[in-house]
């Protein structure tokens, strides 16, 4: 994830925290503000998990396979040497 998306993200949330404040504002006392109010937190919840979510398949897409990172040569977790040794041997060599 680049700072440019970052920075997209950090907008897109400020602004729905403006517009939920302006019409928490604009709309009249009763049972339609308390229903409106429930969606925009709702809205505003889905603005800031969809980034967590695509980070997280991002994330998901740069692991190795368990075998290289399971387990050294003599049975211990691996050393960042060979994790490293295992990326370029996949993704360099090929």
């Amino acid at each position: 994830m680049n700072m440019d998306t970052v920075y997209s993200y950090t907008l897109l949330i400020a602004a729905l925290a403006v517009l939920c404040a302006l019409f928490e504002c604009l709309i009249p006392q009763g049972k339609t503000k308390s229903v409106v109010l429930f969606v925009m937190g709702l809205l505003f919840l889905l603005g800031i998990v969809t980034p967590l979510v695509a980070l997280s398949k991002e994330s998901a897409a740069f692991e190795l396979p368990a075998d290289k990172t399971t387990e050294s040569a003599n049975g211990a977790p691996p050393s960042h040497e060979e994790i490293l040794r295992g990326y370029y041997e996949e993704y360099i060599e090929q």
